[in-house]
């Protein structure tokens, strides 16, 4: 990569992290904007019947077998879809522990995983395993362009594999069980999806940074902190964290912990909710640790916050350059065009800014599920720049999309998990109620 397209790099990632937070009340929000200076990053809209993060035990509806599904049933009468793991057998009307990862969105009901996890923005505390999990992202691209995934456990259109079971305070269970824990991690994992902001891998180049010596040190922090039974998942910002940072975060949520494992231990005869999640503004500063709170209602960040917001619902978006990418949401996908006519841009000015607003508009507008993404046609270092450029700025963005390569039509796929409810999802309940 040229040396000038490598410092517009840094910067368009430089400039994804928070330094300011903007919310509309310190003690219950309901609106968290997270701001870079002046340019907003994302919302993180807060309703009244929000439960992602919360963990219930509930009530198996239904067992879907030959989708690997089953519907549940919550204390608050909604209704919750979950992946079953492979090792899985549940039947309908079984009382089970789960955790929201996802809103309910358009028709679709609240995505859950099966087992109680808190997460943070540096690690996921599971607290019904045994161990220190790091995960990793084993990828390798083609000579084409295209990025394959190759899942050492599980399955998924993500190639997202679990390696690496260490043990915290109790002896390691045996190969079979470790074998079988890393699959069902890997399989949830797919589906971990919450606004903290689902489950995310070290990626292969940072595996050097989660070192033994780094888990040996949040060994050290479990055994002092945890009760019996609890795995530690280091996500991928982990791996350019300091080890206080991540024994610190570890600290916090097991305080959360302790309350949650007393009511693990026997299930109850209804569907009852067992932890209401993290505060929303703690989560938010797990995030953006470094970030100045601002709560004064007459800030100019409000106008633009709604300005941006407003912008952000539109079918197409500007580039600083007049590149234009248009937007159109079906049922399946979001699809994705540049129209890149008056931008006047050459072949690797044009790429580096598609790239880029792509990735600010999906954070920007919460996208999810599979987005398609089509460039102008690129010659083969034109397709390996733009993979580039996605997979960094990916990187950037808590959810961590997935990004899958160049399809067979020549287009770029992304992957990108629900979470919290958008913009879009909040104006649709409301005009429900009406």
């Amino acid at each position: 990569m040229a040396k000038s397209a490598l410092t517009s790099l840094e910067a368009a990632c430089l400039a994804t992290q928070c330094n300011r937070l903007l919310v509309d009340d310190e003690s219950q929000p309901k609106q968290i904007g997270f701001f870079h200076d002046d340019r907003l990053l994302e919302v993180w809209h807060q309703p009244d019947d929000g439960i992602i993060g919360q963990i219930f035990w509930a009530r198996v509806s239904q067992v879907f077998t030959q989708h690997q599904r089953a519907s549940l049933r919550l204390s608050n009468g909604q209704a919750a879809s979950m992946r079953l793991p492979r090792s899985a057998k549940l039947t309908s009307g079984q009382m089970i522990i789960v955790t929201i990862t996802a809103e309910a969105y358009a028709d679709k009901p609240a995505a859950a995983i099966l087992g109680a996890e808190i997460a943070g923005a540096l690690v996921v505390l599971k607290l019904d395993g045994q161990g220190i999990i790091r995960s990793s992202f084993k990828k390798a691209r083609s000579s084409s362009g295209r990025s394959s995934g190759a899942r050492s456990s599980g399955a998924g259109v993500s190639g997202a594999g679990v390696s690496g079971a260490g043990v915290s305070g109790a002896p390691g269970p045996g190969t079979t069980q470790a074998g079988q824990k890393a699959a069902d991690a890997g399989d949830a994992e797919n589906d971990s999806t919450s606004s903290h902001d689902n489950r995310s891998r070290l990626g292969d180049q940072d595996a050097s940074h989660a070192s033994a010596a780094l888990e040996s040190d949040v060994r050290e922090t479990c055994k002092s902190l945890f009760v019996p039974n609890t795995d530690v998942i280091l996500r991928r910002r982990a791996a350019l964290a300091t080890p206080s940072d991540i024994k610190a975060e570890i600290s916090m949520l097991a305080r959360y912990a302790q309350s949650v494992t007393n009511e693990m231990q026997h299930a109850p005869a209804e569907p009852t909710q067992i932890f209401g999640g993290l505060p929303a503004l703690i989560l938010a500063r797990l995030h953006a640790p470094d970030a100045h709170l601002i709560s004064q209602a007459d800030h100019h960040l409000w106008d633009v916050l709604v300005e941006t917001s407003d912008k952000a619902s539109s079918d197409k978006v500007y580039g600083p350059s007049g590149l234009c990418l248009w937007f159109h949401q079906s049922r399946a996908l979001m699809a994705v065009d540049v129209d890149s006519a008056d931008s006047k841009l050459g072949p690797e000015a044009l790429v580096a800014e598609a790239c880029n607003v792509l990735m600010q508009q999906i954070r920007l507008r919460q996208l999810a599920g599979i987005l398609i993404f089509d460039l102008p046609r690129l010659n083969r270092a034109g397709r390996e720049k733009a993979l580039d450029w996605l997979e960094k700025l990916a990187s950037c963005d808590p959810r961590h999309p997935d990004i899958l390569g160049f399809g067979p039509a020549g287009m770029i796929e992304l992957r990108i998990r629900h979470g919290r409810a958008s913009q879009k999802d909040v104006e649709a309940a409301a005009a429900r109620l009406v």
